[in-house]
């Protein structure tokens, strides 16, 4: 499964003579790499505008692989496994319904 990357970029820094038209749109080439370790920021990736050779190079931003915020699942899911069961309410049994244990379908309530 590939990974999802989120980045960032200043809009203000991009070239607007370096966009080109394409049959589908106007387009930016960019140039992303891979920074060896992460920054202060935890970014990963730094993001430029691909210029011609011998410009300078116009820096527009970082990015960092995606990684799901965990939560602490605190003390009300912790009980919710009682006995190697999930209990999800008062009835979480099916035993507990009523009729359930009744072979004949005639007495069941519904």
């Amino acid at each position: 499964m590939g990974k999802l990357i989120t980045a960032k970029i200043d809009v203000k820094k991009i070239s607007k003579s370096l966009l080109f038209e394409g049959k589908k749109g106007t387009y930016l080439d960019l140039i992303i790499w891979q920074n060896d370790t992460p920054d202060q920021y935890g970014n990963e990736f730094s993001i430029q505008q691909r210029t011609k050779q011998g410009d300078p190079k116009i820096f527009l931003g970082e990015g960092k692989y995606y990684q799901k915020k965990e939560t602490d699942p605190g003390p009300q899911a912790k009980d919710e496994f009682q006995g190697g069961k999930k209990q999800t309410g008062a009835m979480s049994n099916i035993e507990d319904l009523p009729g359930a244990n009744d072979d004949n379908p005639d007495s069941l309530p519904f």
